[in-house]
């Protein structure tokens, strides 16, 4: 027990919790990371101009195009949405097939 009667077990339960949400924290960036310059920025396709400039999460022209690692899974089978209604609300980042081009 400590001087406040609270055991070390406890407050290492504690700095575990908050090592936790670090990770979490880390976990999120690298996750956006992973996206980084993969797709093109709609704005600066549309106008040339975007209101991030270099600071833009997505790629201004196909020289800033980055490859995106997908699972081995991505695009092996059928859209079930898509198949059965015809629409499918993920559209292009849809990780199922839509047609015989994917």
């Amino acid at each position: 027990m400590n001087h406040n009667g609270h055991s070390n077990s406890n407050k290492n339960h504690h700095n575990h919790l908050d090592r936790g949400s670090e990770n979490e924290d880390e976990r999120k960036r690298v996750i956006n990371s992973s996206r980084y310059k993969t797709e093109l920025c709609r704005p600066f396709e549309e106008s040339g101009t975007c209101k991030y400039g270099d600071k833009c999460q997505f790629a201004h022209g196909i020289h800033e195009l980055r490859a995106l690692a997908r699972h081995p899974k991505y695009k092996t089978e059928l859209c079930r949405t898509y198949h059965t209604i015809g629409f499918c609300p993920y559209g292009p980042r849809c990780h199922f097939i839509h047609n015989e081009d994917e």
